[in-house]
């Protein structure tokens, strides 16, 4: 059964998260990962998301099917999915999650820029905070250089 690792692997057979029966409708990509990033994304900016703009994708639509026969079945819920939003106090964010993406294991990071620095988190460096301070001599971004 493919894992999240290598269900960018073509010949991996068909799995639960692939069928609608199973996994439910709308349990891709975006349903799986994405509304945990959703979730967190409201919680750390204090603010709920008003709008989308969306698309999801299924990069792979048909794979072998599990019982080891030549046949193939077909992907019904999405590889992949990207959304531009809009949050109730005017902020603005992007996110993106993929099932099929390769070169990371868990690229799950967040990054909140503001106008007097940027916090980032990366959970492949689970202990790690990145602050970056936009701050001039005087200790405040008014002072800053341009």
């Amino acid at each position: 059964m493919p894992t999240r690792a290598n269900r960018c692997v073509t010949r991996c057979p068909l799995d639960w998260h692939a069928q609608r029966a199973t996994a439910g409708a709308g349990a891709g990509a975006l349903g799986d990962v994405g509304s945990h990033i959703l979730n967190m994304a409201e919680y750390l900016t204090g603010q709920r998301v008003s709008e989308v703009f969306g698309q999801l994708q299924t990069v792979i639509p048909r794979r072998p099917l599990p019982d080891g026969s030549d046949g193939m079945g077909e992907v019904e819920n999405d590889d992949q999915a990207q959304a531009l939003l809009r949050f109730d106090g005017g902020l603005i964010g992007n996110m993106e999650t993929s099932q099929v993406a390769t070169g990371r294991k868990m690229g799950l990071a967040y990054t909140i820029t503001g106008t007097k620095g940027s916090i980032i988190f990366d959970q492949e460096r689970m202990s790690e905070l990145q602050l970056y301070k936009h701050a001039g001599p005087e200790g405040d971004a008014a002072s800053a250089p341009c």
